[in-house]
C-alpha cells in the first residue's frame, strides 16, 4: 500500500493482508498489460479495405444440394452428384443421408473415397445434418452411390450442404480465418 493510501485510509491490521492481495493484483495485471504491449502480432496486418470474397451456396450455380433418388431392389446407382464450377473450390459444411439395413453407401470427394470401404449407418439426418468441421475442401465432385441389397426398392435422400469460392478470392476466404480443412 503506498503511503498516501496509507494516510487516507487507515486501515486496521486485521485487514492489512487483504490490501497486500490487492496489490499483488494490480502489479500482476500491470506486469501482465506490458507482456501484451510486447507482443508482436502473429499475422501481419490485413490490408484495407478487404474485399468480401465472393460465396456462392451450392445449389448456385452447381446442382441441387438436396438429391432423392430410388434404387431398384439388388441395384447400385448414383444417388447424389454435385460438380464443383471450374475455377473455383468447394467447401463441404453439412451432410445428411437416409439408410436403410443391409444396403451400403458409397460417398466419393473428388474421386476419392470418404469412408471406406463403405457406409452403414446415418451420418446426419436431413432436416439436422452432420456439420464437418473443419470445411471438408472440394475441387471438382461430390458423388454418392448406394447398394440396394433388398428385395424392395428404396428412396435415398442425401444432403450435402456447402459453398463454393473463385479461386481469386480463396486468399481472402483463408485470411478471414473460415474453418478451412483437407
Amino acid at each position: 500500500m503506498t503511503q498516501r493510501m496509507k494516510r487516507i485510509f487507515r486501515i486496521p491490521e486485521e485487514f492489512k493482508w487483504a490490501w497486500d492481495i490487492i496489490e499483488r493484483e494490480r502489479l500482476a495485471e500491470e506486469i501482465g498489460q506490458e507482456i501484451v504491449r510486447g507482443i508482436k502480432p502473429a499475422f501481419p496486418p490485413v490490408p484495407l479495405p478487404l474485399r468480401m470474397p465472393k460465396v456462392n451456396a451450392f445449389g448456385k450455380g452447381t446442382a441441387n444440394p438436396h438429391q432423392i433418388v430410388t434404387v431398384p431392389a439388388g441395384e447400385t446407382k448414383r444417388v447424389f452428384y454435385l460438380k464443383i464450377p471450374e475455377k473455383a473450390v468447394g467447401f463441404l459444411k453439412y451432410v445428411g443421408n437416409t439408410y436403410f439395413l443391409n444396403d451400403y453407401l458409397y460417398w466419393y470427394v473428388d474421386y476419392e473415397p470418404v469412408i471406406d470401404p463403405y457406409i452403414e449407418r446415418v451420418l446426419g439426418t436431413i432436416n439436422s445434418p452432420l456439420p464437418i468441421v473443419p470445411w471438408r475442401q472440394v475441387e471438382s465432385v461430390i458423388e454418392w452411390k448406394a447398394k440396394n441389397n433388398d428385395l424392395v426398392e428404396h428412396t435415398y435422400e442425401i444432403l450435402c450442404d456447402g459453398v463454393w469460392v473463385p479461386e481469386e478470392d480463396i486468399d481472402i476466404l483463408l485470411r478471414l480465418g473460415m474453418p478451412v480443412g483437407k
